[in-house]
């Protein structure tokens, strides 16, 4: 974040997966647009297993204004399906979140 404050850019292979939850999370409190959509991108390019619980609910805390996220985790979910719908982490996201849950399965159904 300081990085981008004084040089008005960020290299985006500085941002780490570690952090851009939370560089994202500082980005959207102090309305910094242009870094939030570096970490969106970087967000919906690098969905898996262990992730993908915490992308889709920042998908609908944040509400982000682009489909490009929500989009990203259907991606992931039609083309791991084998696996990821059996999985704990399937079954604990959809037990907490039913109706994005729902509406992703529709999302994934409709265009997937």
């Amino acid at each position: 974040m300081i990085e981008y404050f004084y040089l008005g850019q960020i290299n985006s292979s500085n941002i780490l997966e570690t952090n851009v939850d939370d560089l994202y999370a500082i980005a959207h409190k102090y309305c910094v647009d242009s870094l939030m959509n570096t970490c969106e991108i970087i967000m919906s390019s690098n969905i898996d297993q262990k992730n993908f619980v915490r992308r889709c609910s920042y998908s609908q805390l944040y509400g982000l204004k682009s489909i490009t996220k929500v989009m990203a985790c259907v991606k992931f979910i039609a083309a791991n399906r084998k696996n990821f719908l059996d999985s704990n982490e399937w079954k604990e996201f959809k037990t907490k979140n039913k109706d994005f849950a729902i509406r992703l399965m529709e999302i994934a159904l409709k265009f997937g």
